[in-house]
């Protein structure tokens, strides 16, 4: 199959799994960058996942984020932890580009000294009915 055809494929695929599912989990595989300090990593297979259920995305070291907003087009999540780690971002479900900032907050200061921006292309790795 050609690989512009696979890339059409795979996106729609994902945006139709997230659109028919009421109860489910998804785990995406993500490839693309992330933003350090200016400094560029690659990220190949980063996996993600998508509770419907309860309504988190989980897979940015450790932190569980809310979904904030779902609909046809977008997974909108924020949240944060304990030890100071924000996180938000969108996943596109029809294209499967996703976005997203992890902040280490300084909540004596109430500085950000660390911020991660990841650009990520995600596909459906697999899908399980809980």
């Amino acid at each position: 199959m050609p690989t512009v055809l696979r890339l059409l494929i795979a996106p729609s695929m994902l945006a139709l799994s997230l659109l028919s599912a009421k109860a489910a989990v998804f785990m995406l595989s993500c490839d693309g960058a992330a933003n350090l300090g200016g400094r560029q990593e690659s990220i190949d297979k980063m996996e993600l996942m998508i509770n419907l259920e309860t309504r988190t995305v989980a897979g940015f070291s450790g932190i569980v984020a809310p979904i904030d907003r779902i609909n046809e087009n977008w997974v909108i999540f924020k949240g944060d932890t304990s030890d100071g780690w924000y996180v938000e971002g969108s996943l596109d479900r029809i294209t499967g580009n996703l976005r997203a900032n992890k902040t280490l907050i300084d909540t004596k200061n109430n500085q950000f000294p660390l911020l991660v921006s990841y650009d990520l292309v995600c596909q459906l790795a697999k899908r399980s009915d809980r």
